[in-house]
């Protein structure tokens, strides 16, 4: 995964494509588009041509949101 690059470049933070990160957070490729088209999920960059990369870093921030909105709230 992207996240080897760490290793290399240290403070990197490493660009993930829509597979991966489906993988990371065990969603279809298909749920981040529909997020993507909704304005929601992960916040996300088009590079090289159109090409979706999202930070690691957005990801988390991602998470660490979701965790927080369900904190209050029986799940």
């Amino acid at each position: 995964m992207a996240d080897d690059l760490g290793g290399y470049l240290p403070g990197w933070d490493p660009l993930l494509t829509t597979a991966e990160v489906a993988a990371l957070l065990k969603f279809s490729v298909r749920t981040l588009e529909d997020w993507r088209a909704n304005g929601q999920g992960p916040s996300c960059m088009r590079v090289n041509g159109g090409q979706v990369r999202y930070y690691l870093s957005a990801v988390r921030s991602f998470l660490a949101g979701c965790d927080h909105v369900a904190a209050g709230k029986p799940v």
